[in-house]
């Protein structure tokens, strides 16, 4: 058992490819305008976080140590280690590659005495911390009166940096190493027939460095990766026994029927780079899919 009094648990994945960024992500967990939660920091190779906790950090904060493991069993790991726990726990995950609003922690230990999944807006930032696209899903109608999970079946908005839940929600998984977007995968599962809010006044400032979402501009190379994730998941569904049969016939339709156009990249890059602006989380391949 988790033997704290917080009313928030702030959840990341500390990792070495993130050293450069971490001190601005702890510089955000110091000015949220509550200090009532405790970070939960699993060390996947960090070395000396501990130390580095205990200097930089304000809040109170506990170091778990991840086996040597896929980044996908990692996070399988890291849903599975609340869900022995048997209290009720409010849950709220970041990346440590990216920071938050001062509102975030907040504003999720609130809007979850009411919802099961909290989910904030992103907003695009450069490698350095500069600002490219604000608050790209605030004018997305589709997450307004959310009721379930019957939108995430071609896309996704639930990230394991963005997203914030009641941890009596959780269930035990097993995620198939194959998984791409693990993410995805987890919170489809978990979000079936559960009360979602979209809190647009939090943001996540979401690191633009190999991340797709945000990308001003798509290239093929990109929608092949798009399939492939979609692919996968929809492949871990039918294995799970959730029926995607027709879901992935349609993946497979979009991408040959685009496979086939000459000079794809150009007639991409003629489309303009505001039409990826406010895109979800593999929504791309169906965004071109519909313009061309």
């Amino acid at each position: 058992m988790i033997s704290d009094n917080a009313t928030g648990i702030v959840i990341s994945v500390f990792y070495p490819q993130a050293k450069e960024f971490v001190f601005e992500y702890i510089d955000s967990l110091n000015n949220q305008t509550t200090k009532n939660f405790k970070l939960y920091a699993f060390n996947d190779g960090f070395e000396y976080l501990e130390l580095l906790l205990r200097d930089n950090l304000n809040v109170d904060f506990k170091v778990i140590d991840v086996p040597s493991i896929s980044p996908v069993k990692i996070r399988e790991f890291v849903i599975n280690y609340f869900h022995n726990d048997n209290r009720s726990l409010k849950l709220i995950f970041n990346d440590v590659d990216d920071f938050i609003s001062k509102n975030r922690v907040e504003n999720a230990i609130n809007y979850l005495n009411s919802y099961d999944i909290v989910f904030s807006d992103l907003s695009i930032v450069s490698e350095s911390g500069k600002m490219i696209k604000p608050k790209i899903w605030s004018q997305r109608n589709e997450l307004y009166n959310l009721k379930n999970n019957d939108k995430l079946h071609d896309f996704n908005f639930l990230g394991l940096g963005n997203t914030s839940i009641n941890s009596n929600i959780l269930q035990k998984i097993s995620l198939p190493e194959y998984i791409i977007a693990a993410d995805w995968f987890i919170f489809y599962l978990l979000s079936k027939e559960r009360r979602l809010f979209f809190d647009k006044k939090s943001v996540v400032f979401y690191r633009q460095h190999q991340n797709i979402a945000g990308k001003k501009f798509i290239n093929s190379q990109d929608l092949q990766k798009i399939y492939e994730v979609r692919n996968s998941h929809f492949r871990g569904l039918n294995e799970m026994g959730i029926d995607s049969s027709a879901k992935k016939k349609q993946n497979d339709e979009i991408f040959q029927n685009l496979n086939r156009i000459i000079d794809l990249d150009a007639i991409i890059t003629s489309l303009g780079e505001d039409i990826f602006h406010s895109s979800f989380w593999w929504e791309e391949l169906d965004i071109v899919n519909n313009e061309i």
